[in-house]
């Protein structure tokens, strides 16, 4: 009789364990980030500054958030200046995506893998105009992948928010929202 009680007690707390485990593999839990917010934390990483070759500096500056609906990729929008010692200057701008990468360690967004969609440099030789191109990219992702772009803290959410992990990235009514889920 005993047995009986105790393997019925088990059974039934397995089942509750395991549908548990069912529940918490399927629970998501959505960050929303709205456009103006994400420019304003965007805004702060700039403006990026190199010197390349030692005759041209380019320097990055002024991004204009631009989300589009059913992306996975944050855009940007960058003014580009370069100038050189012997006084030639050259504007331009730049389309820039990048996607979007957690470290649930340190609970912190990275924009990673960022590309320059779109360049256009006023006055540019063309001979000089993939070196600045290439340059420009690595500038990008060499500075973007160690500058969080948001950080999850305990005063914006609760602690254990920190160990889910990123499921899918998705741009909707200019917002960008991080569907997280918990790790197992």
């Amino acid at each position: 009789m005993k047995q009986r009680r105790l393997l019925t007690t088990l059974a039934a707390g397995g089942a509750i364990l395991g549908g548990g485990l069912i529940f918490l593999s399927t629970w998501t839990h959505n960050i929303v980030i709205p456009e103006s917010r994400l420019q304003e934390m965007v805004q702060q990483l700039f403006p990026i500054e190199q010197n390349i070759m030692f005759f041209l500096n380019i320097k990055l500056e002024n991004p204009q958030i631009m989300l589009e609906n059913n992306s996975d990729r944050i855009k940007f929008k960058l003014d580009i200046d370069g100038s050189s010692p012997l006084g030639s200057d050259l504007q331009g701008t730049g389309l820039v995506s990048g996607k979007v990468s957690y470290v649930k360690e340190t609970g912190e967004f990275f924009i990673v893998e960022p590309q320059i969609e779109n360049i256009q440099i006023q006055g540019m030789p063309a001979d000089l105009f993939s070196r600045f191109d290439q340059t420009a990219n690595q500038l990008l992702q060499d500075y973007l992948q160690r500058q969080p772009v948001y950080k999850i803290t305990s005063d914006t959410f609760p602690t254990y928010l920190v160990r889910l992990t990123l499921k899918e990235v998705e741009v909707k009514d200019q917002n960008l929202i991080l569907r997280m889920r918990l790790a197992f």
